[in-house]
């Protein structure tokens, strides 16, 4: 087993992925049913989850890297 003098910090990319991805279905069952402060609440969640997503990726980028 290889030894590495930095720890190593596993950033969960797939659980905020999924968030996303059920923020924007439940986007589209709103706009749907024409609930659209529902449909506003969820792209913005959308958006929220997909950033995160986006820095865990950048993260695991630069931990590979350095």
């Amino acid at each position: 087993m290889k030894s590495n003098t930095k720890t190593d910090i596993v950033v969960d990319y797939a659980s905020p992925c999924m968030k996303a991805e059920r923020a924007l279905k439940d986007l589209h069952k709103a706009m749907l049913e024409q609930d659209y402060e529902k449909a506003i609440d969820c792209a913005l969640h959308a958006l929220a989850e997909t950033k995160l997503t986006l820095n865990a990726i950048k993260h695991t980028v630069a931990e590979k890297i350095f």
